[in-house]
């Protein structure tokens, strides 16, 4: 009868044993090696991709004018002496020889509002004078769109609210950066809300401002619930901020967020525009669709954020039609983590251009452009408009949905690196019958940024409902929309929303 210490060393002998069973197999004391299976192909397994949901921005509206943060609009006061002229566009593009059913619906209800319509590869809706906050759909499936966008697009013309305010719509997330705005003397920052799922989502809010990180006057913690839209002035929490950067976080749902930002000098409005999410933190980001009056009196600027704890600094790139040219003064740039800091743009040419910025910690990156007499002229007493410019991840191909209210130009760039060769970017338009209106070419060097017209890209801009971009390799691209008006041209920036592609399989291996 064996020992204790004898049953446990045959019972590691037992196990070595079994081990090795797998490396070699002995026969009449001759050793020979373990068969290896053969390497089995990975299986094709088709799946269904999921639904697409986009939300979009709700129509522009004046704020209370209170300090209390959650009563932020005012429902019985007139936003202009004219009514403003609203827009949603929305565009679908497909593959095979069929799209999925695409259409409109409310953030708390699945049925449909507004079909997309269309046949073929292509749809496209124009729905004017939206009431209230909607989410482009698209069914999922194998015959789903690889593309989806849509837009808003206000346009007013007089009162406190004049301007052009554009916003693509965007998927819900857990994160949104949004870098723009004030809550400065006469400004106002609206942050809207919007959780289009099943699922209430508890949002954090964090702001920073030129002195850092801010302590806001209420709790930075509110439940959005499923289905709803809520509306926070940022002024109640952050007051007199001349410059802010927003950070939104969810947990338990998605939200989609922005900014509405306005501001007035007296009685003459400066200005209102939507700053959208840009991309999160990087250690570069683009900016295009930058449009630029020139001189020393135009008040663009570019906007930046270390939201992390240590300092770094940054070389800011300015791309034009002649290459990539380095910003003066913005170069080796210091940035102290946590302070917003607004790098001026006064002084360069006249025309569209994108942003390149480089840093050596992850950074956050918006820009700013103006029209109207007072941003050439700073004693003037005519009307201004501004638009904000958000950070693009760069990529092979998307689309924009276009309004309708305002003429358009195409800002495209290709941003330089190391072993960049010229690429050809291809821009398709299509009409509001989902067809294609044009498709034209044009070579983009490295370090180049292109402006091009609406009217050199299609016979007539106003019959344009998207925009599709496409390229071998990354580029950056924006829509610049600008509306002549004798008060001082009205503008806005639309920028590409990337949607992931669907995947009509996945690969399964045995083993």
């Amino acid at each position: 009868m064996a020992v204790p210490w004898q049953r446990a060393v045959l019972r590691a002998t037992a196990t070595l044993a079994v081990l090795a069973l797998p490396a070699a197999v002995v026969v009449g004391g001759e050793r020979f090696p373990a068969r290896v299976p053969e390497p089995v192909a990975p299986l094709a397994v088709p799946v269904e991709s999921p639904a697409t949901d986009l939300v979009c921005p709700s129509p522009v509206r004046l704020a209370a004018g209170t300090t209390d943060p959650d009563a932020a609009i005012d429902p019985e006061f007139d936003p202009a002496p004219v009514s403003p002229v609203a827009v949603l566009s929305a565009v679908s593009t497909g593959q095979g020889t069929s799209l999925a059913s695409a259409f409109l619906r409310t953030l708390d209800s699945a049925e449909p509002v507004e079909a997309l319509p269309g046949s073929g590869l292509a749809s496209a809706l124009l729905l004017q004078a939206p009431q209230e906050a909607l989410v482009v759909h698209a069914d999922g499936g194998q015959d789903r769109p690889v593309s989806l966008a849509g837009s808003v697009v206000t346009r007013t013309d007089a009162g406190d609210l004049r301007g052009l305010v554009a916003a693509s719509c965007r998927p819900a997330s857990g994160e949104a950066w949004l870098v723009g705005g004030s809550t400065g003397v006469q400004s106002s920052a609206l942050l809207v809300l919007q959780n289009p799922g099943k699922t209430p989502a508890t949002v954090q809010i964090r702001v920073w401002g030129a002195a850092g990180p801010v302590v806001l006057a209420a709790a930075p913690e509110l439940l959005v619930p499923a289905g709803t839209e809520r509306s926070v002035l940022l002024e109640g929490l952050a007051l007199d901020e001349e410059r802010i950067v927003v950070g939104v976080s969810a947990t338990g749902g998605t939200v989609s967020a922005y900014l509405q930002d306005s501001s007035l000098d007296g009685l003459t409005p400066t200005g209102v525009s939507a700053v959208v999410p840009g991309r999160a933190p990087a250690l570069r980001q683009v900016i295009p669709g930058v449009a630029l009056l020139g001189g020393d009196e135009d008040p663009a600027l570019l906007r930046l954020l270390v939201p992390g704890e240590v300092d770094g600094s940054v070389d800011v790139t300015l791309l034009g039609p002649d290459g990539a040219v380095p910003l003066p003064g913005a170069q080796d740039l210091g940035l102290a983590a946590g302070e917003v800091l607004d790098i001026p743009l006064a002084g360069l040419g006249a025309g569209t251009y994108s942003l390149v910025v480089d840093a050596d910690v992850p950074v956050v990156a918006g820009a700013m452009v103006a029209r109207g007499e007072q941003s050439a002229d700073p004693g003037g007493d005519g009307a201004v408009d501004r638009a904000w410019a958000a950070a693009t991840a760069t990529g092979h191909g998307d689309v924009v949905a276009l309004p309708g209210l305002a003429g358009w130009s195409l800002a495209v760039a290709l941003p330089p690196s190391d072993g960049a060769t010229p690429t050809v970017v291809t821009v398709e338009t299509l009409g509001a019958d989902g067809s294609v209106l044009s498709t034209e070419s044009r070579a983009v060097a490295p370090g180049e940024s292109l402006a091009l017209p609406g009217e050199d890209l299609v016979a007539d801009e106003a019959d344009a409902a998207g925009l599709v971009v496409r390229s071998d390799v990354e580029v950056a691209w924006g829509v610049v929309l600008e509306v002549p008006d004798d008060d001082g041209t009205l503008i806005a920036v639309l920028g590409p929303v990337a949607v992931p592609t669907a995947r009509s399989a996945v690969d399964v291996r045995l083993g």
